[in-house]
């Protein structure tokens, strides 16, 4: 007993064909099969055939992964011989997702049994695992892999293959094959669409090495600070009855410190916050400060909380 994996001496491919040489029975379960491990598998079969060997294949079909034209290449085999029985899976059950390879002849059974299905990249340069194992027919593997093809055989969960029934799967797996390209454009589109976060890396980096731009940061984050007291102070005046002159005059002075650049203001609201037309909220000071007012105390809630009030 031995692992297989795709190695540069000891792949897969190799392996099926150790456990297929010499072979008088032959058993094969995979969830896949594609055109290229069909040509694999058919001249190994074929070659077993010729020689008079019996074959049993069982081929999944869940995703529609199965390609028709390799079931059309062992269909071609098995209407030349008698003895190759084919059967593929209707579906209607559980996932079938056996990957086993099995060759009997007089007292010894030969098994692969692992991860590689009936696929170029599966036999040859997947990352694959897998069991290579020789044990005599009277060994319970043996009896074991003989009684679960027994069972395959007699679920309900296979027909056999011949033309029709090939001609019933290849027009699903068409649509399928239509539906698959569809989606995999909206998500290629939807990917491409996301922010890369390796630019923003490249961002953070342009960043660091500019003094500038990291003064300037600097002082956003102490203009903020103080943006906040100013804004709490407007707030304030709105616990009053009546805005008097003195108020209005209080009022026009904390909000021109957040919003204009003239002298002597403070020009704490920098032009990336969002305020436009600051200038035209100094003529409606009860509004203003109602606004600021319960800005603050929006501030106190729960962000979903505020996000639902937003929305409704």
């Amino acid at each position: 007993m031995r692992l297989i994996q795709n190695k540069a001496s000891d792949d897969h491919r190799t392996a099926v064909a150790h456990v297929l040489e010499g072979a008088e029975q032959i058993s094969i379960a995979v969830a896949f099969l594609k055109e290229g491990g069909a040509r694999i598998i058919g001249l190994l079969l074929e070659a077993r055939l010729k020689q008079g060997a019996k074959i049993e294949a069982f081929l999944g079909t869940d995703f529609y992964i199965t390609e028709p034209k390799a079931l059309a290449h062992l269909l071609a085999i098995k209407k030349r011989f008698g003895a190759f029985e084919m059967f593929l899976a209707n579906g209607k059950t559980a996932t079938f997702h056996p990957k086993s390879y099995v060759g009997r002849s007089e007292g010894q059974v030969r098994c692969l049994i692992g991860s590689a299905n009936l696929t170029t990249g599966a036999l040859t340069t997947n990352d694959e695992i897998s069991i290579l194992a020789t044990v005599n027919s009277d060994e319970q593997l043996s009896s074991d892999l003989k009684v679960t093809f027994a069972d395959f055989r007699e679920s309900g969960s296979f027909q056999e293959l011949d033309d029709l029934v090939l001609g019933q799967y290849a027009s699903r797996h068409k649509d399928a094959e239509r539906l698959r390209r569809k989606l995999e454009k909206e998500l290629e589109d939807n990917f491409a669409a996301q922010f890369d976060l390796r630019r923003l890396n490249g961002f953070l980096r342009q960043y660091r090495a500019d003094k500038t731009e990291r003064s300037a940061l600097a002082k956003r984050r102490t203009d903020r600070d103080k943006a906040l007291k100013v804004q709490q102070l407007i707030a304030d005046l709105g616990n009053a009855p009546r805005i008097s002159k003195e108020m209005r005059s209080v009022f026009a002075e904390n909000l021109s410190n957040l919003i204009s650049s003239r002298e002597p203001y403070q020009h704490l609201w920098h032009s990336g916050d969002i305020h436009r037309r600051g200038s035209a909220a100094l003529d409606h000071p009860k509004k203003t400060i109602t606004l600021f007012a319960a800005g603050r105390k929006a501030a106190k809630l729960a962000p979903e909380r505020v996000t639902s009030r937003c929305v409704s």
